[in-house]
Parts: structure tokens; C-alpha cells; sequence
């Protein structure tokens, strides 16, 4: 009985190797963070603000997605044709050598210069796992707010990686986060000079190398050049990552064992539920990144398909300071981007920064957890069940974030 085996909640069949030695790599770049960058510029492409702006983008929209439905693609929600087509062309083969990255990298500026108004290529050297240097790109899109460049202008971060393991087309992982990201950059275009706040929208390379990309963009971008310099501040992050597997059969969800033990009301409410890989989970710090959870539940519950669709917040009792020695019993907690937010060292900014982490559990999850960081999360896993799972995610993170951005 599925049920009543607690056996599986431990997830003994996931790929432990790969994601123990992601998780591994993640902890040692986040303890020497400090040492990682020795240089790191950010070469800009500003477009200036005409009249003729949004009919220049309409242009643009129309050649890069060759459809006519143009009022469709700007007004309304998500537009399930243009997931399909995004992951299809962009997010099909591993993104693992510099070649690919570079190629992927190119394509998201492009895409995300058709919706901001800034669009950035931040390029960083890190030291890689192996002592040598490393070359990546990071893709910066804003959306500016009324009060951009004005002190205590309010700054939101969406946020995913788009490079993948070497073996591994990575449609899932995380072709789906970076989809979300271009998608909700497209649905808040048009609301453009609207905002308050600013909205900056970052593709983060070398996610699967120990997150370097985010760590690149906390301590060398988002710190010193909005928050420090520009006095920006800080509201929050919502990183995707791995946010299109919906599987609703019996069993087919499991818990690692330090999840469990760190939120147990969560493994009681599977348990119930009878182990359904259901659910989109955020992963949020218990008093801390509230304000980000909370604007993204009131939003999924807003949306139609909420009832077949669960969400499901973990939100272990991690601390606010970046305690490492505290944080090493949460280090399951720290396998994605969220991690370069929670714990930066930058000493120009003392506090942690908020952010939340968007996800469908990926390796504990149905095929994912046989087939992640694997050949087989392919095109196989672009069905109409993930991406109107996908679709959902997408309405409620733009709806949180324009709530957040008013």
C-alpha cells in the first residue's frame, strides 16, 4: 500500500549521485564565494524609450515568433503556443559546452530585448570546481520602475538557469524555468511605465556548475550596481527552477528524509494525498521570505485550474544571518540559485537577501526521478498536462510579481 509505506518517501530510486555532488558543489562555491570572481564586467545594449517603441517591438515579436496573433501575445496570460515553441527551439539539446551556452545565451538576449527596456550580458570569470577559470554569461533584462534611479527604488528579481549537464537535454531542467522567465517578461511588457519598481529579469549561466552564475550576479550586479550605487531596494527573488512536471498518479511523489524531518506538516500532507507529484512547491525560509510566498499563493488561487493544481509551501526554519555552520543541516535546501540570495558574503550588503525558490521537486519527482540530469528529460516531456502546468505557473508568478511591482 502506497500509502502506508513511509519507506518511499525517502526516494531511494532518484539519481543521489548526481544531485549529492550538485548539492556538494553548490556548498563549497557558497562558502568561498569571496575568492570565486576576480573580474567581472557588464556590457550594456540600452534601448533608448521613442513613440514608436511598442510598434518597433510588435515588429520584432512578429519576425522572432511568425505568428500574426499579435494582440494575443500582449494582451491576456500565457500563451501555451509560444511555450511549446520557445522550448522546442531553444531548450531541446544540452546547453553544457561553451559553444552551446553562448548560442542559448544569444537567443534569450534577443528574446528578452524584445520585452525590457535594458538588456544586459553580464560576462564573469569564476574558478571552477577543478581550480581552472571559467567563462560565463549572465542575460539581464529590466523592466524599469516610475522610480528607477531614485533612492529606495524597490528592485524584483525572476531569475533561472539555462545551461544543463553534459548529458542532458534539460528541457525540464531547466529549459522550463528559463520559459517561464521570457513568458512573464512578455505578459508584464505591455504594462510597462506603470510600475513603481523595477523588475529585472536574469538568465544565470553555470547553474549546474555550483550555481557560479547567480553568485556572479548577487555579488558583482545586483549588489554594488542597483542596491549600493543606485540605492535601490532589495523586495525579492522568485527563481525557477524545473517548474513542468505535473504528475498526479498514486506514488509517483517522494520526500529526501532531511526535507521531511526539517518540514513535517509537508510530509504529512503527501501522505494524504496519496504521494502525488501534483503540487508546485516554493521553498521559503519560515518568517522571512513571507511576503514572496504569500504574493505568489494569493495569485495561484486566483487562477482557474488551482484546484487541480496544488501548491505547497516548505518553508524550513532557516535562519536569517548566513550561519553556515547552522545552515549545513539545510544544504538539501540550497541545490538552486535561491542559495546565492539566502547566503551571499558581499560585504557591501550585510543582510540576506529574500528570495523564494519555484519548483516542481524536480529529481523526486515522477520520470524526473529517474531522468534527471539524464538523456531522457527530452521533447518527451512537452505534453499538454506540463505545459498547462506550466501556464500556471507563469499566470501566477507575473500576477505576484506585478502586485509586488505597483
Amino acid at each position: 500500500d502506497t500509502m502506508k509505506d513511509n519507506s518511499s518517501m525517502s526516494g531511494p530510486d532518484v539519481g543521489e549521485k548526481h544531485l549529492e555532488a550538485h548539492i556538494e558543489n553548490i556548498w563549497t562555491n557558497i562558502l568561498n564565494q569571496d575568492l570565486l570572481f576576480p573580474d567581472c564586467n557588464v556590457s550594456h545594449y540600452l534601448r533608448p524609450v521613442d513613440p514608436n517603441y511598442f510598434e518597433s517591438v510588435l515588429n520584432k515579436v512578429q519576425n522572432v515568433t511568425h505568428t500574426n496573433h499579435l494582440y494575443d501575445m500582449f494582451v491576456g496570460g500565457t500563451n501555451v503556443v509560444i511555450l511549446r515553441k520557445t522550448l522546442e527551439e531553444l531548450f531541446v539539446e544540452p546547453r553544457f559546452t561553451a559553444e552551446s551556452r553562448k548560442k542559448t545565451a544569444d537567443a534569450i538576449f534577443e528574446r528578452l530585448s524584445l520585452y525590457t527596456l535594458e538588456t544586459q550580458k553580464q560576462k564573469f570569470v569564476a574558478t571552477g570546481s577543478n581550480g581552472r577559470p571559467v567563462e560565463g554569461t549572465n542575460v539581464i533584462g529590466v523592466i524599469p520602475g516610475r522610480n528607477r534611479g531614485q533612492a529606495g527604488n524597490g528592485l524584483i528579481v525572476i531569475g533561472a538557469h539555462y545551461d544543463t549537464v553534459q548529458s542532458s537535454p534539460g528541457v525540464d531542467d531547466n529549459g522550463s524555468g528559463v520559459v517561464a522567465l521570457l513568458e512573464t517578461a512578455r505578459i508584464l511588457s505591455p504594462k510597462m511605465g506603470r510600475f513603481n519598481n523595477t523588475i529585472i529579469f536574469v538568465a544565470f549561466d553555470l547553474g549546474e556548475k555550483g550555481i557560479l552564475g547567480s553568485l556572479a550576479f548577487v555579488n558583482q550586479f545586483l549588489i554594488p550596481h542597483e542596491i549600493v550605487r543606485k540605492r535601490g531596494k532589495f523586495i525579492g527573488a522568485y527563481i525557477a527552477d524545473m517548474v513542468m512536471n505535473f504528475d498526479a498518479n498514486v506514488g509517483s511523489q517522494v520526500m529526501p528524509l532531511e526535507i521531511s524531518m526539517a518540514v513535517t506538516n509537508v510530509s504529512a500532507l503527501l501522505q494524504l494525498n496519496g504521494l502525488r507529484g501534483d503540487f508546485l512547491s516554493i521553498w521559503a525560509r519560515r518568517t522571512i521570505d513571507w511576503e514572496l510566498w504569500y504574493n505568489f499563493q494569493r495569485s495561484w488561487a486566483q487562477e482557474e485550474a488551482s484546484t487541480e493544481h496544488r501548491l505547497t509551501i516548505i518553508d524550513p526554519p532557516i535562519p536569517r544571518v548566513p550561519l553556515f555552520i547552522s545552515n549545513w543541516r539545510y544544504r538539501n535546501f540550497m541545490r538552486s540559485d535561491h542559495a546565492a540570495f539566502w547566503n551571499h558574503k558581499n560585504p557591501a550588503f550585510k543582510d540576506s537577501l529574500k528570495a523564494v525558490l519555484i519548483t516542481d521537486m524536480g529529481p523526486w519527482r515522477g520520470n524526473l526521478r529517474a531522468c534527471y540530469h539524464e538523456f531522457c528529460d527530452d521533447r518527451r516531456q512537452i505534453t499538454l498536462e506540463n505545459l498547462d502546468f506550466l501556464r500556471h505557473v507563469i499566470d501566477s508568478l507575473a500576477s505576484a510579481v506585478a502586485t509586488l511591482a505597483e
